[in-house]
């Protein structure tokens, strides 16, 4: 098994509540019962976001005249405007974007909408990661869903997005794995979108990989591969994004490898 892509997010300890969270937040964490006040997660500031656009236009334009006069054209630098404007639009749009995290739940804001999210009302959460550059940078997309099919999208216009997302995903799974270990205990089989999690093994949609027949499960390149004994190809492949309550399946696959008769 490979490294999880979140990290067991320790409980953080609450930060003072003095003019950090609106009146209107404050009252729907008290109807709610969302206990005490832990941190609050806020976009970009808007003027940096604008500088950094401005710096980027001028510089890209020194560089194109530059590059004119030494008798050349590079096509490419024209579409840094575009990228930088969409940047900025963006930048903009969710500027009012905001998440308030509290001991059993979190309210996430964007505009006039109010979101509140208890752990114990959450149904499953997906996790997309892309690479956004060759040096490692990464935007982390977190989809909440409810019982009641509502859904709520946060992703890295908050700054330090992957905080928020670690410790989401933890709360869900320190409440979710008991009921998906006594649901495989019992013989039904779990399920994380395309990929399910039974006593006889692992499914792929219509398709059964039996637990001997089970090498390993591992996340590659933003992918998760289930590997068959005795082949090199992967027996099936999900993006990690299409797989809910990931590391719930990650460790329900850890405990059906871990029954398996083990030979010397």
């Amino acid at each position: 098994m490979s490294e999880p892509i979140y990290q067991q997010a320790n409980a953080l300890p609450p930060q003072a509540a003095t003019g950090q969270i609106p009146v209107e937040i404050a009252q729907q964490a008290n109807i709610n019962a969302l206990g005490p006040f832990v941190r609050a997660f806020r976009p970009t500031n808007i003027w940096v976001a604008m500088g950094i656009t401005a710096g980027v236009l001028v510089l890209d334009i020194i560089l194109n005249y530059l590059i004119y006069l030494a008798g050349y054209i590079v096509y490419y630098l024209w579409i840094v405007p575009i990228l930088i404007i969409i940047y900025a639009v963006n930048a903009i749009r969710t500027n009012n974007h905001k998440a308030f995290l509290y001991q059993e739940g979190f309210i996430y804001t964007s505009g006039s909408q109010l979101n509140v999210i208890r752990w114990d009302r959450v149904e499953a959460v997906w996790m997309k990661i892309v690479r956004t550059s060759r040096y490692g940078s990464t935007r982390h997309t977190y989809t909440i869903k409810s019982p009641d099919g509502a859904q709520v999208v946060i992703s890295s216009h908050l700054k330090k997005v992957k905080e928020l997302g670690d410790v989401i995903m933890n709360e869900v799974t320190r409440r979710h794995l008991p009921l998906a270990r006594q649901a495989y205990a019992s013989g039904v089989p779990v399920s994380f979108g395309d990929l399910s999690v039974s006593l006889q093994g692992i499914g792929f949609r219509d398709k059964l990989l039996p637990w001997p027949e089970v090498k390993d499960v591992k996340l590659v390149n933003g992918s998760v591969q289930v590997k068959k004994q005795g082949s090199m190809l992967s027996w099936a492949t999900v993006d990690v994004a299409k797989v809910s309550n990931l590391p719930i399946l990650l460790q329900l696959v850890t405990d059906g490898l871990s029954a398996q008769p083990q030979y010397s």
